[in-house]
């Protein structure tokens, strides 16, 4: 029996070799080439109890790569980075040894490292094996271990056989309790109404009117506020009231604060939410707001494309034309164009939070026929995109980052954007699905809202909660296959027309001058120049020079920023007076004494 087993396992040392070793090597292309993402993991351990684990590992690839790309990629990124070796030879290149789990023969029994890809023991070498995007390569140690798959790569999906009905009344619930809580703590019950200062607070009321949560009068209230200040900034005021701060702010705060677009499409998701056209709130148009190249380059980078289509998808809103706008085909290109950018950062976050926010808007887009738009370019960023986030789904369900093994904002956005493709987490279909084990998304983001006792883990409270209650809305409307949360086709209410908000009066506060004091004032010919001191808080100073004594007739007024002034044009051997007052806006200082000299 000893023998069988000794010969078998030397024709598997004979594959593993075959599999290990590559007879050529595959050169990389210089030119710019398409962007794959590979998944590596690695397990074993020898009879001396020895042991390495390496999880599912994802890295981004240049397409054309090899195998190895990927291995050296991956345990680069792992605990066994400098501890792991590949050989060259005539062969090709092999993978000797991971930690102390090298090659070797004990007897009638040989330890390797085997190379498997997608469950299959690979036809070339590492060196030679071409991989493609969502490519699962194991390498396996063992000298009797006939595995062809990690385990991290064998998730049972057929654990769930009754789908969401599992999950429907308490997800439902869940999003009723986690929306009641976030309204209770953001808005104080409705006693904080957010403005266009508060344009997260208002993307929050957005996800509480798509989630059917009812404050109607509060609705009414977030509308007119936001209605009265947009009219304000269209008039020639230019302002707004900050309600956070207590002030007027010009509309300029909001090109200077770096957000601009990502604002300007939090306030227009609100405003669509509660079924008013953003296009014309008070004659103010959000639409061409967020169409301007100009707000664009104001803004930061993270997710300006991604919230502006968001935004103007939501109602299908008509964009303005002109050299100084953005067409949809324009903005859809930079998103799909970003998008291997994304999944790179993504993966060196170890955080999949910004691939899989960057195609949320892109899902129309598969299949709308829109001038300039290449559909099977956005197709493709999409599902390289989808195969990201169910390949770094972990065995328990959940999604982890680097700081923790589960992040219930991570699934958040995952459920987002499940829910905004039409793919049902509770359920595989059309061979997608966020069923790991038997535990869907559901499972994790329940464990975040108790439905029993209607409360919400403070963990969740501590940071943009509205994101899971984002997460259940479209995770439900896309199982129960109804109306998507985006694009609002159905207003759950309808902010009245009625409703008015009173902006407060901006209030001045006088500004104390003290009195000017001229310290020199000499002649020149048909000239003079005077010099004063500086005055604490003055913007400028107003000169005053004539040939009365008591400034009634033949006034001459300046003004200037600086503290000394020439007055030219004077006439000759005649006397001036000359005075000088403090100036900050509406606010004046007394005059200087007067002072006189004769021109020469």
């Amino acid at each position: 029996m000893r023998n069988k087993k000794a010969i078998s396992i030397a024709l598997s040392a004979v594959m593993a070799f075959t599999t290990a070793f590559g007879m050529t090597t595959v050169k990389a292309n210089a030119e710019e080439k398409e962007k794959i993402v590979v998944y590596v993991a690695a397990e074993g351990k020898n009879a001396s109890g020895s042991a390495v684990e390496m999880g599912k590992t994802a890295v981004q690839l240049d397409e054309g790569a090899v195998a190895e790309d990927a291995i050296k990629a991956a345990l680069d990124k792992s605990a066994y980075k400098d501890n792991y070796k590949i050989s060259t030879s005539a062969w090709g290149d092999s993978l000797d040894s991971i930690s102390d789990l090298n090659m070797y023969n004990v007897g009638n029994d040989w330890y390797y490292w085997s190379f498997c890809v997608n469950g299959q023991y690979a036809n070339l070498g590492i060196s030679s094996q071409k991989v493609n995007d969502n490519d699962k390569i194991s390498l396996i140690y063992s000298y009797d271990n006939y595995n062809t798959s990690a385990a991290c790569f064998n998730d049972d999906t057929s654990k769930n056989p009754e789908g969401f009905s599992a999950y429907s009344e308490k997800a439902k619930k869940a999003q009723d309790v986690l929306a009641k809580k976030i309204y209770d703590t953001t808005f104080k019950g409705g006693e904080y109404v957010p403005g266009v200062e508060d344009s997260s607070g208002l993307y929050t009321v957005f996800s509480l009117a798509r989630a059917g949560f009812k404050a109607d009068k509060f609705y009414d209230s977030v509308y007119a506020k936001v209605k009265a200040q947009l009219g304000a900034i269209k008039t020639s005021t230019g302002k707004f009231y900050d309600d956070t701060n207590k002030k007027y702010v010009s509309q300029e705060s909001i090109l200077k604060d770096g957000a601009a677009s990502q604002t300007y499409a939090k306030i227009a998701l609100c405003v669509t939410a509660l079924g008013k056209d953003a296009s014309n709130v008070n004659g103010f148009n959000l639409i061409e707001k967020l169409a301007d190249k100009s707000v664009y380059e104001a803004s930061s980078i993270y997710s300006r494309e991604t919230t502006i289509l968001m935004a103007i998808d939501s109602k299908n809103y008509e964009l303005p034309t002109g050299d100084n706008y953005f067409t949809r085909a324009e903005l859809v290109n930079k998103t799909v164009a970003d998008t291997d950018n994304q999944i790179a950062t993504s993966i060196d976050w170890n955080s999949i939070d910004s691939a899989v926010m960057q195609i949320q808007p892109l899902c129309a887009y598969q299949t709308k026929d829109v001038d300039g738009v290449d559909k099977s370019a956005v197709k493709k960023a999409c599902d390289k995109v989808l195969n990201f986030m169910y390949n770094k789904q972990g065995a328990d369900g959940t999604y982890g980052d680097s700081y923790s093994a589960s992040n219930v904002w991570t699934t958040a956005q995952v459920m987002i954007t499940a829910g905004l493709f039409r793919i049902d987490a509770a359920t595989e279909e059309n061979g997608t699905d966020f069923i790991k084990n038997g535990v869907t998304l559901y499972d994790d983001a329940l464990a975040f809202v108790d439905t029993d006792n209607n409360t919400v883990d403070e963990k969740l409270m501590s940071f943009q909660p509205e994101q899971l209650l984002r997460g259940f809305n479209a995770a439900i409307r896309a199982s129960e296959k109804t109306e998507l949360m985006l694009p609002v086709e159905t207003a759950e209410y309808t902010a009245s027309d009625d409703a008015t908000y009173t902006l407060p009066t901006e209030k001045v506060t006088p500004v104390k001058l003290a009195k000017a004091k001229i310290t020199k004032l000499t002649a020149g010919k048909k000239q003079l120049t005077v010099k004063f001191a500086k005055v604490k808080l003055a913007k400028s100073y107003k000169v005053q020079v004539s040939t009365d004594k008591k400034f009634k007739k033949n006034v001459t007024i300046k003004t200037t920023k600086k503290t000394s002034l020439t007055i030219k044009k004077l006439k000759s051997n005649k006397k001036y007076y000359v005075r000088v007052q403090a100036v900050s806006g509406k606010n004046t200082g007394a005059y200087s004494a007067v002072k006189n000299v004769k021109i020469k």
